[in-house]
């Protein structure tokens, strides 16, 4: 069983983790994927879209 503190820094940790996918998706227009979601084109245009992210990232 987790603790109150322990609880609240994984959920402190969830919340992060959310903001970072709200601002990605924001930034690099990836909400809409430009093929179908089960293809290996949408696979390579994410992985692409968050490539791109982390080299031009501060």
């Amino acid at each position: 069983m987790l603790d109150t503190k322990s609880i609240a820094e994984l959920y402190r940790v969830r919340w992060q983790v959310e903001l970072v996918i709200k601002r990605l998706k924001s930034l690099l227009d990836i909400d809409r994927l430009r093929a179908r979601k089960d293809s290996k084109l949408a696979d390579l245009y994410l992985h692409g879209k968050l490539l791109f992210a982390a080299v031009t990232q501060k």
